[in-house]
């Protein structure tokens, strides 16, 4: 299974996705990671042992979209990121399956509990 996982672009940000990255690595058989990302997380990450591949995003729209296009296909794509290059990325990579965005995910999930946790509040007073 090719698994494309967009990485934070500050190196403490990147370790910290750490725990997340070997639990996508458990879930799936036989996987392959291809990282993308800055310059220094993925020199955070190169090494790790399920890592086929790494390319280091360009700042510029036109050279995102060539390299989303060269990487080829993958059956899953996680983003640690929710920027407007993370979305182009998204849109043209070749997805096969599942594309989940991990930020977008915990954002949602915060703004429900902190939604809800005042509503408990005006409740209470």
């Amino acid at each position: 299974m090719k698994v494309l996982i967009e990485l934070p672009t500050w190196l403490g940000d990147c370790i910290m996705a750490t725990p997340a990255i070997e639990n996508i690595v458990n879930f799936y058989n036989d996987v392959e990671i291809i990282f993308i990302g800055s310059f220094v997380s993925i020199e955070a990450m190169k090494n790790h042992p399920k890592v086929v591949k790494t390319a280091v995003l360009d700042k510029k729209y036109g050279a995102l979209y060539k390299t989303a296009k060269d990487l080829g296909k993958f059956d899953a794509f996680f983003s640690f990121r929710s920027s407007l290059r993370s979305k182009q990325v998204k849109i043209n990579i070749n997805l096969i399956k599942i594309n989940i965005s991990i930020v977008t995910r915990l954002r949602n999930t915060m703004i429900l509990l902190t939604t809800l946790l005042r509503l408990i509040f005006l409740l209470e007073n």
